[in-house]
């Protein structure tokens, strides 16, 4: 369940009793899996103890938030295990009479109202103090001010009090009617004391939360006010450390100074301005942006630490899917735009259209346009590449910008900025790669001022790409590899549960045999078991680290007369049974086929939830598509069925609609090939994978096969919990041929099914593409006759004006620096 990131984090964790890091993240993952095996039918226990979850969470609490000189890194891990203990012993819990699981102190008089309350909110503090706010907010998602007790005797300051702590759990504006008054006429100097506690604790989150939003009343030392707090309630007479007075309160004031000044080291408020920054535009953005979003995730913390104010280097940023790759090219464009327009290159038409959509949501719709399709010319109002305005941002694929090199190459001395989102696109065998690669050295070229930004979850050697931009432009070039991740996936393989498939399909037999010879076999329908991954990507040799979960779904199989299973036609039903179970529980599921891109309406055939009319928007793009095949859309009666589809043979309108439904939740699942939902933000809580074979490609090697099936498998796993969405999530592997289960013995060889499994995101050395074509064309031993299809598309993309030859060795030089 846990990645590389976090890897790293638990590396700093202290020793706590017997356990060691890695009986840590088998304790937390065996934990949470018990509160999912529901799901699938499966009531067994795994052993896992809310109470020694919350023992663990208090021992490392105080780790966190006690020492006042601690290891920075220690800190972090801290926090974030006893936030990760007390969410999942919370999950765990039996629910209460109105559905909401209680420990057994629920009834106890606590602050905040209940022991619950306070423990939902002290695990949003501590995901706070880890630098997890997105898993923070989810944490008090549900708590309203009705949540607190007015009744108790600290008063009314109390719920005051704990709806800014609300807010900033959340990191988001509050609203409330002003300041209580003073505490004076309290009926005893205990209760008057605790009151001005609770007031101060009140002012002083407020203040920190204006500061981070550019709120009335900022109060930038916020963290330092709340820990002084901290230290008046301590006694330290003689040196002989004593119990804090009001001990309560004194935590609450160490967790919220620690909160403070972890969320005021990332602030987008800290970030400085452009050297040129007309009519204080970027201070525009962060004021506008801060009220919804005032931090920055680490990726974009690194990228504004290296390449702003500017951007002055280029970056090649490597983060796993769902780590605010976005967020950092929002924060490029903000300072860009001050000098000059942006182009954002993006590798599917669908992606193009929804990083337009978002960056209209931010800068404005006059800031954004899109150029949809391929290469193809066209000179139709508002698709035509002719009129290049400065202070927009043009998205489009890197054909369609081929096209704009051809028809007005002279706008891109104004360019400023070029994002390239998802950049592994540039390994990849054949024409799209290498029309991505002589696209960003042409760019290199004409737009000698500007600087790159390549982003992708899967390059494995970022520091190489940024050699050769660096290299290719004379301008530095920063690194970002940011493992870090705001969610938890667990890997798992579905297969045939040993033992009672064994046993359903002896009885086809028996029942076989005593029908005719014509008969050539029987069907029957074998027991589904899921094999979960307790550690995160599948490079554990040990049995323990792998946990087997029965279920009561099922997949189809048959058995003939020779006594052998016919696996026919499995993968598909079986990952479409998958689906449907999950949805049926609540889930959010995106279910990724990539063989074939029919196979999602054969699997979407198989998939219906209780059917819903369609809403206006979505009803709207059907009939579009209704209009223009001349027939009514397949889609319509899946959409009504809640269920949506996502392939290269739906139209455009159709691939919106699919689109608008899952992320408004009108659909409960959607199937996709892996290529079409390519960098798509489509948040789920759990993905399906029917199958480990991609398209074949005759052209491709069988290397070239190896790879892109992994890298394309591995983006897919990554759409599984996104921020806000769900902090830990599935994914189900369901091989394209059944593997049989009966232990966690038997991960070995099911991994061979899914090798992909063992990999972690940035699995992809992207390499050049065109070094041969080079040193060929340097030789003059370039023959038509024996380039590859790649080369010939190179070719054809260097051939400039017959008298200008600088062109294309100034491209040349600019991919192949070594070669200028």
């Amino acid at each position: 369940m846990f990645n590389r990131g976090i890897d790293g984090l638990l590396a700093a964790l202290p020793e706590v009793a017997d356990l060691d890091v890695d009986s840590i993240r088998r304790l937390l993952t065996a934990a949470w899996l018990e509160t999912t095996t529901p799901r699938f039918g499966d009531q067994q226990s795994t052993g896992a103890s809310v109470e020694m979850l919350r023992r663990m969470a208090t021992a490392l609490e105080l780790h966190a938030i006690l020492p006042l000189a601690a290891d920075r890194s220690t800190v972090r891990a801290c926090a974030f295990v006893a936030a990760e203990a007390l969410t999942i012993a919370h999950e765990l819990l039996p629910a209460g009479p109105s559905g909401v699981p209680e420990p057994a102190e629920a009834g106890q008089s606590w602050m905040l109202g209940s022991v619950r309350t306070f423990e939902r909110v002290e695990a949003a503090l501590l995901y706070l103090v880890a630098g997890y706010d997105a898993n923070a907010a989810l944490t008090v998602a549900d708590l309203g001010i009705n949540a607190f007790d007015d009744a108790t005797e600290d008063g009314p300051v109390v719920a005051w009090a704990a709806n800014r702590i609300l807010a900033l759990c959340r990191v988001s504006v509050f609203n409330d009617e002003g300041v209580p008054a003073s505490a004076d006429q309290a009926p005893t100097l205990h209760l008057a004391v605790r009151r001005e506690l609770w007031r101060r604790i009140g002012l002083h989150v407020g203040g920190h939360l204006d500061w981070l939003t550019f709120g009335p009343a900022p109060d930038a030392e916020a963290g330092a006010a709340l820990r002084a707090l901290a230290e008046q309630l301590e006694n330290r007479q003689n040196g002989t450390p004593r119990p804090a007075g009001h001990a309560d309160l004194h935590h609450l004031l160490l967790l919220l100074a620690s909160a403070c000044d972890e969320t005021g080291g990332r602030s987008l408020r800290g970030v400085p301005p452009p050297p040129d920054d007309p009519g204080d535009q970027f201070g525009a953005y962060q004021r506008t942006r801060a009220t919804g979003r005032p931090l920055l995730w680490p990726a974009a913390q690194a990228y504004a630490h290296r390449a702003l104010p500017g951007p002055t280097a280029h970056a090649v940023v490597t983060v796993p899917t769902g780590s605010g790759k976005s967020s950092v090219a929002e924060l490029a464009i903000s300072q860009a735009l001050s000098r000059g327009w942006v182009l954002y290159l993006a590798p599917t038409n669908a992606l193009v259209g929804q990083i337009r959509r978002q960056v209209a949501d931010v800068f404005g719709r006059s800031m954004a346009r899109e150029f949809l399709g391929g290469a193809e010319y066209t000179q139709l109002s508002g698709e035509s590449l002719d009129d290049i305005n400065e202070r927009q941002v043009l998205v489009m694929t890197p054909e369609k910008c081929s096209l704009a090199l051809r028809q007005n190459p002279e706008a891109f001395a104004d360019l400023s900025l070029c994002i390239f989102d998802e950049a592994h696109l540039l390994g990849e065998r054949g024409g799209r790669g290498v029309i991505a690669e002589l696209v960003l050295a042409e760019i290199m070229h004409r737009a000698t001022g500007a600087r790159l930004l390549l982003m992708s979850a899967l390059i494995a050697n970022p520091g190489e790409i940024g050699e050769w931009l660096s290299a290719a432009t004379g301008a530095p070039a920063a690194v970002v590899d940011a493992p870090w991740r705001p969610t938890r996936t667990l890997r798992s393989i579905a297969g045939i549960d040993r033992e009672r498939g064994i046993e359903a399909g002896t009885a086809a037999l028996r029942r076989l045999e005593k029908m005719g010879p014509n008969r050539k076999k029987e069907k029957f329908d074998a027991p589904v078991a899921l094999l979960a991954g307790l550690q995160g990507a599948w490079t554990s040799s040990s049995d323990s680290d792998y946990k087997l979960v029965r279920t009561d779904i099922e997949a189809t199989l048959a058995v003939n007369r020779d006594r052998n299973i016919v696996p026919d036609g499995y993968c598909t039903p079986t990952a479409a049974a998958i689906v449907q179970r999950l949805g049926e529980r609540g889930d959010k599921v995106l279910a990724f086929l990539p063989r074939s891109r029919h196979d999602g309406f054969r699997a979407a055939g198989l998939t219906a939830f209780e059917p819903i009319e369609l809403d206006s928007p979505v009803a709207a793009l059907i009939r579009l598509a209704d209009l223009e095949l001349g027939v009514p859309s397949a889609l319509r009666v899946l959409l009504q069925r809640r269920v949506a589809v996502h392939t290269s043979a739906l139209l455009r309108e159709e691939q919106r609609a699919s689109e608008i439904a899952f992320d408004s939740e009108a659909a409960i699942a959607l199937y996709a090939t892996g290529t079409m939902a390519q960098g798509l933000n489509l948040p789920a809580t759990a993905v399906v994978i029917g199958g480990t074979d991609i398209g074949y490609d005759e052209n491709a090697s069988e290397q070239q096969r190896q790879d892109k099936t992994r890298a394309q498998l591995l983006n897919a796993i990554g759409r599984a919990g996104r921020a806000h969405v769900a902090p830990r999530s599935m994914a189900v592997v369901v091989p394209n041929k059944a593997v049989y289960l009966s232990s966690a013995a038997d991960a070995q060889r099911a991994v061979q099914r899914a090798r992909f499994l063992r990999d972690e995101d940035a699995s992809t050395d992207l390499q050049s593409t065109l070094d041969e074509l080079v040193l060929d064309a340097l030789a003059g031993g370039l023959s038509v006759d024996s380039m590859s299809s790649s080369e010939l598309t190179a070719f054809s993309f260097l051939t400039f004006a017959a008298d200008d030859r600088s062109e294309a060795d100034g491209v040349v030089a600019r991919d192949c620096p070594r070669f200028g």
